[in-house]
């Protein structure tokens, strides 16, 4: 919030620091606002300064509110004008101004955008033939005996279908890998058994997978 104004018709703002340009200066937020303090930076039209807004729940004109005072009074019978520079952040998207007593007050929405996203849409990181989703990657035993075989499964989908599925394993310190085709049968992909080596050793495996690629049309 920023630039609050309370004036009579051709008069001046009676608002003390009303760009909050002095810090927080003259206003007090009280109760369920008190986590409202001064932003640096984010003012209105590059102003270096304004106030942020925090709530836990609705103000009133008790203790859960942000006030300050006028440099002076209206007088009774008055035309008046109470206003803002408010922008919605998160949250309930309405804003109460008004004067005590409440004779005078301004009410708004301020969710002025209204498109706030586009769920399921493609967006900048998509791709045309994005790579298959892996999960539940296991392999049993966890911790297989000497000369003990070993059975790798996985979870693989692509909404275009997979077209093969490679395991890929060597047994350390080896660096040469061995390559066996998995399986590709619902609900899991997995990959012929492979036999474990001595005990003190470690039976190391990776994937890799071709997809079948159709265009948009």
């Amino acid at each position: 919030m920023d630039n609050v104004e309370v004036f009579a018709s051709g008069g001046a703002n009676l608002i003390q620091n009303p760009d909050f340009e002095l810090g927080v200066t003259g206003w007090a937020a009280q109760g369920n606002h008190e986590d409202s303090g001064l932003e640096v930076g984010q003012g209105y039209n590059n102003s270096t300064r304004c106030l942020h807004v925090r709530a836990i729940d609705r103000g009133d004109t008790g203790a859960n509110r942000i006030r300050t005072t006028l440099k002076s009074a209206l007088n009774p019978g008055q035309t008046a004008t109470i206003r803002a520079k408010v922008r919605w952040l998160a949250g309930h998207p309405e804003i109460l101004l008004r004067l005590k007593g409440n004779w005078l007050e301004a009410a708004g929405n301020i969710l002025t955008a209204r498109n706030l996203g586009t769920p399921g849409a493609a967006n900048s990181r998509a791709k045309s033939d994005a790579g298959p989703a892996i999960t539940g990657v296991n392999h049993s035993p966890v911790l297989p005996g000497a000369n003990q075989t070993v059975a790798v499964v996985a979870r693989v989908h692509d909404p275009d279908g997979l077209a093969t599925l490679l395991l890929k394993y060597r047994v350390d310190p080896s660096t040469n890998l061995n390559v066996v085709t998995m399986a590709t049968t619902a609900p899991a992909c997995s990959a012929p058994r492979f036999p474990a080596r001595r005990r003190a050793r470690w039976s190391l495996f990776t994937s890799r997978l071709r997809t079948i690629f159709r265009p948009a049309l």
